[in-house]
């Protein structure tokens, strides 16, 4: 929140109990350990990255090159994080108006959510304004249902239009269409003259407000600058794992970077449990009609000409989604939602001499669009180790194992303390393992919204339905399910190639991060009945000993096939082009009988070598063979096959084969 000037502004401060999101910050803040964390982190990222793009697989650039763009993209990520957690001084108020005098409309849009729904939210609406008018009991409130049932063809529209009569309510009902929520409110708003200096509190259908809403979000308006005064969502139906695994999603949201948006002035209206300034929307032509996220689109609008407030106490609770198809129909709505905004106002958050928003706005704005663009991140990073594993395709040139680890480890390390550090005391691990799988498992949704956003495809605006479907999450899951058997079968196709290279342990190793992630999506959507999940629970606590043995008897196993030598793998490198040949170890001194030597490109005829009691390779000598196409182990699957430059014969050194925990990846 911001300071307030004025001792008729701070009584009414303190009387309310107004708390924003910047009073959480020091008036001076302590910038010396974020500065020491971001110049570690900065080095870090540098150091690995002058290493990274070195051993990028420029041959094979299709598959090389986005999987660069991809690490590229989570360091921007990771920097936008650190950028919203810099602590700031606290942003002032200049109170000169007695926001109390002014007349205030709570306006709950409602489609089909249904009576059972709705009452609640309107008794804590009812209850928010008796609390206010007991501080102010001049004040002029006035709640509005705005009812889209009719036009929207719910069956039960009337039965809202009595609920409202019933409970002292006032009740707009549309006849004429368009404009989704925003149209909605707009018709409302314009009906009951919320207009110039009104207030309008905005609430889902869902949403209950909590009694002090009012006495917290009304007196920063005492400022005439201020725009709109935003705060939190968060659910209370959290008997539902997916509701439950949503709200924990949000929670760094809610709590982190809200706060940092606000402290630049770049909170944006998040469409419910916000007051706005009808002057402000009046400057805009009200809240935009073309597009399923209004708020954000209304944002980018008000925000050069008015300011933004975050108030970070809960002061409403809603329903989340109760099963995996309202949780993906909610993200794909404000993922192409955010798409389109994104390019309709691009030039807004990228061109300097685009006049409007500031250079922090324009940061936050990229920001958070840019958070769903993780959907082809994360596609390509299960992409490209699941092609190395299957076809053996690879992103990266030869490195050495010490190379790997030398680069990796301190740019990994690091990467992990700053996320710690940023969100440290405001979400738990459980919060952050939900709000990863979700993000993961999401990735889909994310690249289909992206594609109906740059087609033009209109997205039509759907509620996010607050009661349980009847079909099951495993009939959504398909995508999620097919990577999963995918990330499973390159795991083993490639465990039967006896393959101990480098790259080939740290692709199993993400296959395997991959495959918990999806196998958390595949539980979730099992456990979308609260009984279900109940049982699944009961059956992990009872077999958990039983899966920790047959993982550590796995471990076992394969750490003695390793040791045995059984199937081991050479690997090769020429000039341009990586190879492999499975063959037998050979002792120091031994030779290599002729034969044949396959890559993803080509062949060697009537190769040999000899391993010298260094353990290097001599004498490699053969004859280039034609281009082929790539076969599976099995020779069943012939795949495309992939022109290469002529291949020239150098002498290498190549490590033992006997010791598979150094043997160069490629």
């Amino acid at each position: 929140m911001v300071n307030q000037s004025g001792s008729e502004q701070e009584t009414a401060s303190k009387r309310s109990g107004v708390r924003a999101a910047s009073e959480t910050a020091s008036e001076n803040p302590d910038r010396v350990l974020p500065a020491l964390v971001f110049a570690l982190f900065l080095a870090g990222t540098v150091y690995y990255f002058t290493w990274r793009v070195a051993v990028v697989n420029w041959v094979l650039w299709w598959i090389g090159l986005p999987l660069l763009l991809a690490e590229i993209f989570s360091v921007f990520n990771t920097l936008g994080l650190q950028y919203t957690a810099w602590p700031r001084p606290v942003p002032r108020l200049h109170a000169s108006e007695d926001p109390s005098l002014f007349p205030i409309y709570l306006m709950i849009p409602t489609v089909n959510e249904g009576v059972g729904v709705l009452e609640p939210t309107l008794r804590g609406a009812l209850s928010a304004r008796a609390r206010y008018r007991e501080a102010y009991p001049q004040a002029q409130i006035t709640i509005v249902v705005c009812n889209d049932g009719r036009v929207a063809g719910a069956k039960d529209w009337p039965e809202v239009e009595a609920l409202a009569a019933r409970m002292g309510v006032q009740c707009i009902t549309r006849t004429v269409p368009g404009g989704a929520k925003a149209g909605n409110i707009e018709h409302a708003r314009q009906a009951v003259g919320a207009t110039e200096n009104a207030l309008i509190a905005l609430f889902d259908a869902d949403m209950v407000a909590e009694p002090e809403f009012l006495l917290k979000t009304i007196p920063p308006f005492a400022d005439p600058t201020v725009g709109w005064v935003q705060t939190g969502q968060y659910y209370r139906n959290q008997g539902s794992a997916v509701a439950r695994w949503a709200h924990d999603q949000q929670l760094l949201f809610y709590r982190l970077v809200c706060v940092g948006k606000a402290a630049v002035n770049g909170a944006f209206i998040c469409g419910t449990n916000v007051v706005i300034r009808a002057a402000a929307l009046d400057t805009i032509g009200g809240l935009p009609q073309n597009t399923v996220t209004e708020d954000l689109a209304a944002s980018i609008l008000l925000h050069p000409n008015w300011r933004s407030l975050y108030l970070t106490d809960v002061l409403a609770l809603g329903l989340g989604p109760e099963d995996l198809g309202a949780y993906f129909s909610q993200q794909r709505r404000w993922a192409a939602g955010t798409f389109a905004v994104l390019f309709r106002h691009w030039r807004s958050m990228l061109l300097p001499w685009h006049r409007g928003l500031t250079l922090p706005q324009r940061l936050q704005y990229l920001y958070c669009c840019g958070h769903f663009f993780s959907g082809f991140r994360d596609l390509v990073c299960l992409a490209a180790p699941l092609a190395y594993l299957l076809l053996g395709v690879t992103a990266f040139r030869v490195f050495s194992v010490s190379s790997f680890l030398l680069h990796f480890l301190p740019y990994w390390t690091l990467s992990l303390f700053v996320f710690w550090y940023a969100t440290r005391g405001k979400a738990g691990f459980r919060a952050i393992l939900h709000g990863s799988i979700l993000g993961f498992g999401c990735f889909p949704t994310f690249v289909s919204a992206f594609l109906s956003a740059l087609f033009s495809k209109r997205l039509r605006f759907v509620i996010t339905a607050k009661r349980r479907q009847k079909t099951g999450g495993w009939q959504r899951l398909a995508p999620q399910a097919v990577m999963a058997a995918l990330c499973v079968a390159g795991m083993v196709r490639f465990a039967c190639t006896g393959n101990r290279s480098w790259l080939g342990l740290v692709s199993e190793l993400w296959m395997l991060y991959v495959v918990l992630l999806l196998a958390g999506m595949l539980w979730l959507g099992a456990a979308e009945n609260p009984e279900t999940e109940q049982k699944l629970v009961r059956a992990n606590l009872r077999f958990r000993p039983a899966f920790a043995g047959a993982g550590l008897l796995a471990i076992g196993v394969g750490l003695f096939v390793s040791q045995q030598g059984l199937g081991r793998t050479q690997s090769i490198s020429t000039q341009s082009i990586s190879t492999q040949s499975i063959s037998r170890p050979l002792a120091p001194g031994a030779s290599a009988a002729p034969h044949q030597l396959a890559w993803a490109g080509g062949s060697m005829q009537n190769m040999t070598y000899t391993v010298n009691a260094r353990g290097q390779a001599i004498g490699i000598a053969g004859d280039a063979g034609k281009p082929r196409d790539l076969l599976w182990p099995f020779h069943c699957l012939p795949l495309v096959p992939m022109q290469i430059v002529p291949m020239q014969i150098v002498p290498m050194q190549i490590v033992p084969m006997q010791t598979a925990s150094d043997a160069n990846g490629f």
